[in-house]
């Protein structure tokens, strides 16, 4: 989780904050992908896949929901006059 405060941070420390949680995302994500591929390819009858696979995608719409968010803030933050 990221928290944004008014405390008053040099404007780099903002950046590299959200550039971090930003790949921690995309790392995730990259995981949520192979474990998708991996019960798609090698999962088969079993009923509870399609579970597994709506919770997955859940993960997987909320860490680009995030990521989305990162890319945003960045944006506005390197806006931000010093």
């Amino acid at each position: 989780m990221v928290v944004i405060s008014r405390i008053s941070l040099p404007k780099n420390q903002y950046i590299a904050h959200l550039e971090t949680y930003k790949q921690k995302l995309q790392d995730r994500y990259q995981t949520y992908e192979a474990i998708e591929e991996m019960i798609t390819s090698h999962v088969q009858n079993q009923d509870d896949v399609p579970y597994w696979l709506f919770t997955l995608n859940y993960g997987k719409q909320m860490t680009t929901a995030a990521i989305e968010w990162c890319s945003d803030t960045l944006r506005e933050i390197k806006d931000w006059e010093e």
